[in-house]
Protein backbone atom coordinates (compact mmCIF):
# COMPACT_ATOMS: atom_id res chain seq x y z
CA UNK A 1 0.00 0.00 0.00
CA UNK A 2 1.42 3.62 -0.72
CA UNK A 3 0.15 7.13 0.64
CA UNK A 4 0.82 10.76 -0.43
CA UNK A 5 1.08 13.73 1.98
CA UNK A 6 -0.19 17.08 1.42
CA UNK A 7 0.17 20.30 3.25
CA UNK A 8 -1.97 23.41 2.25
CA UNK A 9 -0.80 26.61 3.95
CA UNK A 10 -3.72 28.20 5.73
CA UNK A 11 -3.18 31.87 6.85
CA UNK A 12 -5.76 31.66 9.85
CA UNK A 13 -7.16 34.46 11.52
CA UNK A 14 -8.24 34.42 15.61
CA UNK A 15 -10.87 37.05 16.04
CA UNK A 16 -11.50 38.41 19.59
CA UNK A 17 -14.04 40.53 20.89
CA UNK A 18 -13.88 41.87 23.94
CA UNK A 19 -17.09 43.39 26.26
CA UNK A 20 -17.76 44.40 29.84
CA UNK A 21 -20.54 42.51 29.69
CA UNK A 22 -20.47 39.51 32.65
CA UNK A 23 -19.40 35.91 31.47
CA UNK A 24 -23.38 35.18 32.10
CA UNK A 25 -24.78 37.73 30.22
CA UNK A 26 -22.59 37.35 26.96
CA UNK A 27 -23.04 33.33 27.30
CA UNK A 28 -26.61 33.41 27.83
CA UNK A 29 -27.21 36.07 24.70
CA UNK A 30 -25.07 34.08 22.77
CA UNK A 31 -27.16 30.76 23.74
CA UNK A 32 -30.16 32.73 22.90
CA UNK A 33 -28.95 33.56 19.27
CA UNK A 34 -27.76 30.09 18.60
CA UNK A 35 -31.15 28.83 19.41
CA UNK A 36 -29.63 26.23 22.22
CA UNK A 37 -32.84 25.63 24.23
CA UNK A 38 -34.66 24.60 20.96
CA UNK A 39 -31.67 22.44 19.57
CA UNK A 40 -31.89 20.61 22.69
CA UNK A 41 -35.81 20.33 23.10
CA UNK A 42 -36.59 19.46 19.56
CA UNK A 43 -33.40 17.16 19.44
CA UNK A 44 -32.51 18.48 16.30
CA UNK A 45 -29.36 16.31 15.18
CA UNK A 46 -31.42 13.15 16.05
CA UNK A 47 -33.59 14.34 13.35
CA UNK A 48 -31.50 15.32 11.02
CA UNK A 49 -29.37 11.70 11.09
CA UNK A 50 -33.08 9.84 11.05
CA UNK A 51 -34.28 12.53 8.20
CA UNK A 52 -35.44 10.42 4.94
CA UNK A 53 -35.80 13.62 2.95
CA UNK A 54 -34.12 16.62 1.84
CA UNK A 55 -37.35 18.42 2.89
CA UNK A 56 -37.40 16.87 6.44
CA UNK A 57 -33.97 17.88 7.08
CA UNK A 58 -34.71 21.33 6.12
CA UNK A 59 -38.07 21.34 8.03
CA UNK A 60 -36.17 20.21 11.54
CA UNK A 61 -33.41 23.04 11.16
CA UNK A 62 -35.55 25.89 10.37
CA UNK A 63 -38.12 24.48 13.01
CA UNK A 64 -34.91 25.67 15.31
CA UNK A 65 -33.16 28.78 13.56
CA UNK A 66 -36.80 30.39 12.91
CA UNK A 67 -34.82 32.45 10.33
CA UNK A 68 -31.36 32.89 12.46
CA UNK A 69 -28.20 31.34 10.88
CA UNK A 70 -27.48 29.15 13.41
CA UNK A 71 -28.02 26.20 15.62
CA UNK A 72 -26.21 24.60 18.59
CA UNK A 73 -24.20 21.38 18.58
CA UNK A 74 -22.71 21.23 21.63
CA UNK A 75 -20.37 23.07 24.25
CA UNK A 76 -17.00 22.21 26.52
CA UNK A 77 -17.41 23.54 30.25
CA UNK A 78 -13.04 24.54 29.88
CA UNK A 79 -13.42 26.35 32.94
CA UNK A 80 -15.25 23.91 35.61
CA UNK A 81 -12.66 21.02 34.66
CA UNK A 82 -9.36 23.18 34.40
CA UNK A 83 -10.40 24.59 38.60
CA UNK A 84 -10.90 20.84 39.08
CA UNK A 85 -7.78 19.18 37.60
CA UNK A 86 -5.58 22.27 38.29
CA UNK A 87 -7.04 22.99 42.03
CA UNK A 88 -7.35 26.14 41.09
CA UNK A 89 -10.58 27.85 41.58
CA UNK A 90 -9.40 30.98 40.56
CA UNK A 91 -8.98 29.74 36.89
CA UNK A 92 -12.13 31.82 35.25
CA UNK A 93 -15.36 31.18 32.95
CA UNK A 94 -14.53 29.40 30.28
CA UNK A 95 -17.17 27.68 27.51
CA UNK A 96 -16.31 26.57 24.23
CA UNK A 97 -19.28 26.27 22.08
CA UNK A 98 -19.87 24.09 18.59
CA UNK A 99 -22.47 25.43 16.55
CA UNK A 100 -23.55 26.05 12.69
CA UNK A 101 -26.14 24.87 9.88
CA UNK A 102 -26.21 22.60 7.89
CA UNK A 103 -28.04 24.56 5.23
CA UNK A 104 -25.49 26.86 5.39
CA UNK A 105 -22.30 24.17 5.08
CA UNK A 106 -24.14 22.12 2.38
CA UNK A 107 -22.42 24.84 -0.47
CA UNK A 108 -19.02 24.81 1.42
CA UNK A 109 -19.10 21.06 1.34
CA UNK A 110 -19.60 20.97 -2.74
CA UNK A 111 -16.87 22.55 -2.94
CA UNK A 112 -14.15 21.05 -0.73
CA UNK A 113 -15.51 18.70 1.96
CA UNK A 114 -12.33 19.21 4.02
CA UNK A 115 -13.99 22.08 5.76
CA UNK A 116 -14.95 19.49 7.39
CA UNK A 117 -12.60 20.27 9.37
CA UNK A 118 -13.69 23.26 11.19
CA UNK A 119 -17.35 23.40 10.27
CA UNK A 120 -19.59 23.51 12.30
CA UNK A 121 -17.79 26.23 13.80
CA UNK A 122 -16.81 26.80 17.37
CA UNK A 123 -16.16 29.97 19.47
CA UNK A 124 -14.76 30.15 22.65
CA UNK A 125 -16.48 32.79 25.74
CA UNK A 126 -13.66 33.64 28.50
CA UNK A 127 -14.37 35.47 31.63
CA UNK A 128 -11.19 37.90 31.68
CA UNK A 129 -9.69 38.62 35.41
CA UNK A 130 -7.44 41.32 36.60
CA UNK A 131 -4.93 41.07 39.26
CA UNK A 132 -5.38 43.78 42.28
CA UNK A 133 -2.52 45.26 43.81
CA UNK A 134 -2.12 42.22 46.05
CA UNK A 135 -1.78 40.13 42.68
CA UNK A 136 -5.30 38.08 43.33
CA UNK A 137 -7.35 37.79 40.56
CA UNK A 138 -10.29 39.56 40.75
CA UNK A 139 -13.33 39.95 38.34
CA UNK A 140 -13.42 42.79 36.55
CA UNK A 141 -16.69 42.13 34.36
CA UNK A 142 -14.67 41.90 30.80
CA UNK A 143 -15.76 38.70 28.30
CA UNK A 144 -14.02 37.90 25.45
CA UNK A 145 -15.76 35.88 22.55
CA UNK A 146 -13.22 34.52 20.43
CA UNK A 147 -13.18 32.24 17.01
CA UNK A 148 -11.19 31.45 13.79
CA UNK A 149 -12.19 33.40 10.49
CA UNK A 150 -13.69 30.59 8.54
CA UNK A 151 -11.92 31.67 4.72
CA UNK A 152 -8.98 31.91 6.79
CA UNK A 153 -8.57 27.69 7.37
CA UNK A 154 -8.95 27.04 3.65
CA UNK A 155 -5.15 26.70 1.81
CA UNK A 156 -4.65 29.74 0.00
CA UNK A 157 -4.76 27.77 -3.56
CA UNK A 158 -8.53 27.05 -2.82
CA UNK A 159 -11.15 27.96 -5.58
CA UNK A 160 -12.63 31.39 -5.94
CA UNK A 161 -16.37 29.38 -5.19
CA UNK A 162 -15.10 28.12 -1.39
CA UNK A 163 -13.75 31.42 -0.63
CA UNK A 164 -16.63 33.44 -1.78
CA UNK A 165 -18.59 31.04 0.70
CA UNK A 166 -16.45 31.59 2.92
CA UNK A 167 -16.64 34.94 2.95
CA UNK A 168 -19.98 34.92 3.51
CA UNK A 169 -20.02 32.62 6.52
CA UNK A 170 -17.22 35.20 7.84
CA UNK A 171 -19.66 37.85 7.75
CA UNK A 172 -22.28 35.76 9.11
CA UNK A 173 -20.50 34.13 12.08
CA UNK A 174 -19.55 38.15 12.49
CA UNK A 175 -22.87 39.27 13.03
CA UNK A 176 -23.67 36.57 15.62
CA UNK A 177 -20.62 37.92 17.40
CA UNK A 178 -21.44 41.65 17.26
CA UNK A 179 -25.00 41.00 17.99
CA UNK A 180 -24.15 39.39 21.17
CA UNK A 181 -21.70 42.14 22.28
CA UNK A 182 -24.00 44.93 21.07
CA UNK A 183 -26.72 43.77 22.75
CA UNK A 184 -24.85 42.66 25.95
CA UNK A 185 -23.06 46.34 26.27
CA UNK A 186 -25.52 48.65 24.99
CA UNK A 187 -22.97 49.47 21.71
Amino acid sequence: MTFTKAIGYCPTQLISYATTASFAVVQGRLEEKIHKSESISTNVLAKIRQAQTADEIVQSIQNVTQGGDFMYFTEYVHGAWMRTLAGNPRIPATVAYTFGNPLIARPIFQEDITAGTFIPLRLIIEEVNAPDAAGTDVPCAKTTISYHLPSSLIPETSNQILKDQLFILDARVEKLVLDVIRETSNL
